[in-house]
């Protein structure tokens, strides 16, 4: 009985070290995502990319720099200018972030994120940007839009 025990413990402990916590959430990820492009520090920008994302550029890194392989996700940082709110969603391995608010122009704007859980932290594996007439159409909860099947 004792090693039953012993052994309901150890595996809840070993579960809860893969399950994403609070301090690494999609939302964090997203923050110091930002801060590195702010700092055009874009060999760790790439590290925020999920693995397909960062082997594609890695085959292409010769030919082309990170802002013009990646234009949407290197203008994250650029595209909303006053930040009202965010929502994210985590299922499992996956995460959906939106993040609303109005960029330079104080146009009603919206970045939805797609997010995959790898190696123990979150990596960026989508990104949208929705741009609306009025702030009454934005979105009040995390969605992911997912590319477009070719």
């Amino acid at each position: 009985m004792k090693n039953l025990i012993l052994l309901f413990f150890v595996s809840l402990i070993a579960s809860c070290a893969s399950i994403p916590n609070s301090e690494n959430s999609p939302y964090t990820t997203y923050q110091s995502f930002t801060k590195s492009l702010e700092a055009k520090n874009f060999k760790k920008s790439v590290l925020f990319l999920s693995k397909p994302n960062r082997d594609r550029f890695e085959k292409m890194n010769e030919a082309e720099n990170f802002d013009n392989f990646f234009p949407f996700f290197s203008s994250t940082n650029t595209v909303i200018s006053k930040e009202l709110n965010h929502f994210q969603k985590i299922h499992n391995s996956q995460a959906c972030l939106t993040i609303i608010g109005f960029d330079k122009k104080n146009e009603p704007t919206s970045i939805n994120l797609k997010l995959i859980y790898e190696k123990n932290s979150w990596k960026f594996s989508f990104v949208h940007i929705f741009y609306y007439k009025s702030k009454s159409e934005f979105p009040t909860h995390a969605a992911c839009q997912n590319p477009p099947q070719e």
